[in-house]
């Protein structure tokens, strides 16, 4: 067993006389003597060991090592005789384990006795060139810290300024379409302009963006308005106009509103206190997946007699949402959108990715999970690499990660989604392979099928590698008169990465350590967050 201690290149040089004068040795070798020493523990015993090299080209007459161990002092004289000392030399000692192997920096010294005149002047000249590199290299090492920290600052400057004007130009595009009546663009500023994310913190005119959307009965809308409302920012405070539009939002099957009415009903505010009606709307916000509505469900349910939680739950069972005729923002499992396809979370607040063809045109875009829809908002889109970022306010407890390292040929991977939503009705996961790389996209043997286009790729790990976007099928077989078997495409992440890089949106990276999962366990960490998007025009 070899244990090291740091070197120390200090060389005590002593004349005949009763002058003396000590030189430190630089570590970077300008010095004339280059040393090292070492502990090798032997038993009970450690062995120290020293061994120097004269680079000066002087004439050395004689020397001696010294070693200094917690007091303890050995020196060993004579080493060289030779007039011309140039090879290297090794001493050893023999100390208690102990003391050697808590030897400090300052252990072991080298002195030179016997100097001639012109020895000494290369010893100090050899000195003084050190100390002079030591303190250039500490003023050019400053100097380069501080060029590397104005060309930092100068970066983030430039950033922050290029986010600043895409912010200003998103801004602009976003009034430009919000006052012509877009739907998506009104509720894309009023979310701005109450959480001051893209457009100033501006309350007044959070209120007026919600009260657009919400005058066409958008639940999204409303519900933000009646926090507003509740909460009295750019608006008179009032629990009764909050309570009215988180109930219009609730009937339309719009979860974080449900959860609402339950608390208004529980404990009396802006509506009479009724448990019963607090019991049936927590559980339906319960029901799909609300945890704080399970908490309040169960501590109004030990506040119903018997027969009146009955009731309650009955009532849960029995409700359906309503429909509107300005926009269809929750509508009975048995209706069917205009068309669908797949998403999945990438952060826990509710953002979600899908493919840009999926929400091209759609006036509205929902959710659609156990029966029940929610609205979301369109944020961005990326048409040339078909991509688009969503934002619901469903909370993702385990959103996707994405893959740092790229997919390779060969690599096993799963595709998830929804396909033939209105038939099928069920998550699907398939196995396949990457079969071929492109610039932007990966070619796989997944099967994919109307439906998935959105949904996430995923290799071994869980992590996703890519987007699926599209599959070779009548176009092709009426162009080639053959029939194309599993040739489907993905974007890969790479792509993705840069697309929410570019607006600013965080997400959840894998990281190299991640364990290889069980497929099962893949089907059932993906179904966690992907989603079923519908398209409503």
């Amino acid at each position: 067993m070899t244990l090291r201690i740091n070197p120390l290149l200090v060389a005590c040089l002593a004349a005949t006389t009763a002058m003396a004068a000590e030189f430190g040795m630089s570590l970077n070798g300008i010095g004339p003597i280059a040393m090292e020493t070492r502990v090798e523990i032997v038993g009970k015993n450690a062995v120290l060991t020293a061994s120097a090299r004269n680079t000066s080209g002087v004439s050395i007459q004689s020397a001696r090592w010294c070693v200094h161990a917690r007091g303890i002092i050995g020196c060993a004289f004579n080493l060289w005789t030779t007039a011309e000392w140039r090879d290297g030399v090794t001493l050893r000692w023999k100390l208690p384990r102990k003391i050697a192997g808590g030897l400090p920096e300052h252990s072991v010294k080298l002195v030179l006795l016997d100097l001639s005149a012109e020895a000494q002047e290369t010893f100090k000249n050899n000195a003084r060139l050190t100390e002079d590199a030591r303190s250039t290299g500490i003023q050019r090492g400053l100097e380069e810290k501080q060029k590397a920290d104005e060309a930092r600052r100068e970066k983030n400057r430039l950033e922050a300024q290029a986010q600043a004007d895409v912010a200003r130009r998103r801004l602009a595009e976003q009034l430009k379409e919000a006052e012509v009546g877009n739907i998506g663009a009104q509720k894309w500023l009023a979310y701005a302009y109450a959480n001051g994310e893209g457009a100033p913190n501006d309350p007044l005119s959070a209120a007026r963006w919600y009260r657009k959307a919400a005058e066409l009965d958008d639940p999204w809308a409303e519900y933000g308005l009646a926090t507003l409302y509740a909460l009295g920012r750019g608006v008179a405070q009032s629990n009764v106009a909050a309570s009215a539009l988180y109930e219009n939002a609730a009937t339309q099957g719009y979860a974080p509103a449900q959860y609402m009415m339950a608390y208004l009903f529980f404990n009396g505010t802006g509506v009479p206190q009724d448990y019963s009606r607090a019991h049936m709307w927590a559980n339906l916000a319960a029901s799909v997946g609300v945890k704080d509505a399970v908490l309040l469900r169960d501590a109004i349910a030990v506040r119903l007699a018997p027969d009146q939680l009955a009731a309650a739950q009955k009532a849960a069972t029995a409700w359906e949402p309503r429909r509107n005729d300005n926009q269809i923002s929750n509508v009975p499992a048995s209706v069917h959108a205009q068309s669908s396809g797949s998403g999945f979370g990438i952060s826990h607040d509710g953002y979600i990715i899908t493919n840009h063809h999926v929400v091209d045109g759609c006036r509205t875009i929902q959710i659609a999970e156990g029966g029940q829809r929610m609205t979301v908002s369109l944020t961005a889109t990326d048409p040339g690499n078909d991509l688009a970022l969503v934002k619901s306010e469903r909370i993702f407890e385990t959103p996707a990660r994405i893959r740092g390292k790229a997919a390779r040929l060969g690599e096993p991977v799963w595709a998830a989604g929804f396909p033939y939503s209105d038939v099928l009705h069920a998550f699907n996961v398939t196995p396949g392979a990457v079969s071929a790389e492109y610039v932007k996209q990966l070619q796989i043997t997944a099967p994919i099928q109307p439906g998935n286009s959105g949904g996430p790729l995923f290799g071994k790990e869980g992590a996703v590698v890519g987007i699926v976007v599209a599959r070779l099928g009548e176009t092709f077989t009426l162009k080639t008169g053959s029939i194309a078997q599993n040739v489907n495409f993905a974007i890969k992440a790479s792509v993705l990465k840069e697309f929410l890089d570019s607006k600013y949106i965080s997400y959840i990276s894998d990281s190299v350590n991640d364990p290889t999962l069980d497929p099962t366990v893949l089907a059932e960490e993906a179904r966690k967050f992907t989603v079923l998007l519908e398209c409503w025009n």
